[in-house]
C-alpha cells in the first residue's frame, strides 16, 4: 500500500479484516510493527526495515506492507511476488526532494509498486484519481477499479472496461460489480467509520481495504463481517 493520504488507515483496515477472518497477520505502518496483534516496534516503519521485519516473520499467513515514497526511490522493492497493490491517492507531496519536482514524476515512482505483483494477483487502482486513471489502460495484468462515481458517467465507463471487478458505491453502501453480477458488500451506516457516507476519505479507504481483502482470498461474508 502506497500513497499520499491514506496509506496507514488503509493498512489497519485491511489487517481488521483479514484478523477477524481468523489468519495470522502481520503489517507494518507510519505508527510501528505488529505481528499477531501484538506491537513489535513502533515508529515511522513504512520503509523497507519494516517491509522486512514482517516479511521474515515466520508466523504469519498474510502480511499488509505500508511502502513510502522515500524507501521505494532510494531502496526499491524488496518484494515481487505481492497478492495486490494499491495506490491509494497521489497529491503534492514532498515535492522537491530525490528528484521528484513534479505531481506527475510522484505518480510514476508510486506506480513503481504495482511491479510487486505476482502475475495472478491484482492491481487495485482508484480512478477518481486523475494521475492514476491514466494508467488504466498502460498497466498490464488484472485489475480492480474503485470509484465512488455513478458507473455510467462517461469516463468511468471507458476505464472500467480494462478492469476484472470494480468496487463502487450505490444506494450509501459499498457494491462490488463482476461482469454482469453485482454483489452487496455492507451499507455506510453498517461501516461507521465512514460516518454514514460524510468521511470521503474514509469511504475511499474502505473501498481499498475491500478489494484488497478480496485479493488476499477472503470471502465476500469474511469482508462483511
Amino acid at each position: 500500500v502506497t500513497g499520499t493520504n491514506g496509506k496507514t488507515t488503509t493498512v489497519r483496515l485491511t489487517a481488521y479484516i483479514v484478523k477477524n477472518a481468523n489468519r495470522i497477520v502481520g503489517y507494518c505502518s507510519t505508527d510501528w510493527v505488529v505481528i499477531d496483534g501484538k506491537i513489535v516496534e513502533k515508529g515511522d516503519m513504512s520503509g523497507p526495515t519494516g517491509n522486512l521485519r514482517v516479511m521474515t516473520n515466520r508466523d504469519i499467513e498474510v502480511a499488509i506492507l505500508e511502502a513510502a515514497r522515500g524507501g521505494l526511490v532510494r531502496r526499491g522493492l524488496i518484494t515481487d511476488f505481492a497478492c495486490a497493490a494499491t495506490v491509494t491517492n497521489i497529491s503534492e507531496d514532498h515535492l522537491g526532494q530525490d528528484g521528484i519536482e513534479t505531481v506527475s514524476d510522484l505518480a510514476h515512482v508510486k506506480t513503481l509498486l504495482y511491479e510487486a505483483v505476482k502475475p495472478d494477483g491484482y492491481k487495485i487502482i482508484n480512478i477518481d484519481d486523475h494521475e492514476l486513471a491514466k494508467r488504466v489502460p498502460i498497466l498490464s495484468g488484472n485489475k480492480i477499479l474503485i470509484t465512488q462515481r455513478d458507473l455510467q458517467n462517461l469516463e468511468v465507463l471507458e476505464l472500467i472496461k480494462y478492469a476484472k471487478h470494480v468496487c463502487y458505491i450505490k444506494d450509501n453502501a459499498f457494491y462490488w460489480k463482476t461482469d454482469d453480477s453485482e454483489i452487496l458488500i455492507a451499507t455506510f451506516k453498517e461501516t461507521p467509520i465512514t460516518v454514514n457516507g460524510v468521511a470521503k476519505h474514509n469511504v475511499e479507504n474502505v473501498m481499498q481495504a475491500i478489494c484488497l481483502s478480496y485479493a488476499l482470498g477472503l470471502s465476500f461474508a469474511e469482508i462483511r463481517a
